[in-house]
């Protein structure tokens, strides 16, 4: 398997978001989810599986270190 980075920043100041995740031309098995704020530093927040939602809190920026395949 191949890696891919994703790097997603909330930059709103008070609302947390919730993505549906897509990525064309990769398909994506599973992978790890980091996330950065002003009180955390690249903490390891969880698994990521493909077809799962991803909330992230307000001002907040995810690293998503993710296995694909290409399609």
């Amino acid at each position: 398997n191949k890696k891919l980075t994703a790097i997603i920043i909330n930059t709103t100041e008070d609302v947390d978001i919730t993505l549906d995740l897509f990525f064309k031309n990769f398909s994506v098995a599973k992978g790890e989810i980091y996330r950065s704020s002003k009180i955390e530093n690249c903490i390891r927040v969880g698994s990521y599986e493909a077809g799962n939602q991803l909330t992230m809190p307000a001002n907040s920026v995810v690293t998503l270190s993710l296995s694909v395949e290409e399609k």
